[in-house]
């Protein structure tokens, strides 16, 4: 497999999720980054609630140091673990010792998620509005729209997230997961590969319900102030963005923001290249750490 042999030349691997594919579960599990869209931590879990989703799918991979999930217009979530194999066990220990405020995640996303809602509102609809002047920044667009960065909010330290349902396996949720494995395979003309869908028995980690501890970051879409062209690859050019992130070190928040602007801009022109801008159009304080 490419990823791990890229893995064991110490290249850091960033695996897409999203949709339901067969053994997408082996690749994920060679990943040090993921990216989900909306609904896949929920395909794959069974989990109803989104916070449960993603605490069960980051529990399940204890290499990833970082999951980002896209949620669309309400912007996007990232989830920075420091408490595994994922990170240095020095650094694992003095995050340990840190988090001692516990969460459960779903209140805590649905906390943050109307945080930076509620600060957009409150702007005038352009991202203008912060204090420190952060909201100014942005991305002129080939077409000549100006695209402004959202808002952000992030935890100030490591917190112990917690499921919002009862620890251990549901019978529910993995009902549901099945039941997600089986359509997509059936989707896909492959109803007798259904199994390979879903989470394998030999491949699954025996995390469910416990304590994840990691920092959380929630990012708004940003401000496109005219009518959306084309959506096609703009989440490419999202996941493309957070990869220059990753090597320029870029922070969390950063980089959510800098994701969002070019996807954004991409979504100002018909196709998937046309609309994608060149550096000397971002601001620089969006590309430099």
């Amino acid at each position: 497999m490419l990823a791990r042999a890229a893995r064991q030349q110490g290249v850091p691997v960033l695996v897409e999720a999203e949709r339901l594919r067969p053994n997408l579960e082996v690749l994920l599990g060679e990943a040090d980054y993921v990216c989900t869209s909306a609904h896949f931590p929920q395909q794959w879990t069974g989990e109803t609630a989104l916070g449960d989703a993603l605490h069960t799918t980051l529990s399940r991979l204890p290499r990833v140091k970082f999951m980002i999930t896209t949620l669309g217009k309400r912007g996007s979530v990232l989830i920075a673990r420091t408490d595994s194999q994922a990170v240095n066990q020095e650094v694992a220990q003095e995050a340990a010792q840190e988090a001692s405020q516990e969460a459960v995640l779903e209140d805590l996303l649905h906390s943050m998620l109307d945080e930076v809602g509620s600060s957009n509102r409150a702007g005038d609809g352009n991202g203008i509005g912060d204090g420190d002047g952060s909201s100014l920044l942005g991305c002129t667009a080939r077409n000549g729209t100006r695209v402004k960065a959202g808002r952000v909010t992030a935890t100030d330290k490591p917190f112990r997230l917690q499921l919002q349902r009862s620890p251990g396996d549901s019978p529910e949720a993995t009902a549901a997961a099945e039941k997600a494995a089986s359509a997509e395979a059936s989707a896909n003309a492959d109803s007798t590969n259904a199994s390979a869908y879903g989470r394998t028995a030999s491949t699954a980690v025996a995390t469910a319900g416990r304590d994840l501890i990691a920092t959380v970051t929630v990012a708004s879409a940003a401000n496109l102030p005219q009518a959306v062209e084309d959506t096609t690859g703009a989440g490419d050019a999202f996941i493309g963005t957070i990869l220059y992130g990753i090597i320029h070190k870029l922070l969390y928040d950063q980089m959510l923001r800098l994701a969002a602007v070019v996807a954004a801009c991409k979504c100002t022109a018909l196709g998937a290249r046309p609309g994608l801008p060149h550096a000397e159009d971002i601001d620089a304080d969006l590309l430099t750490a």
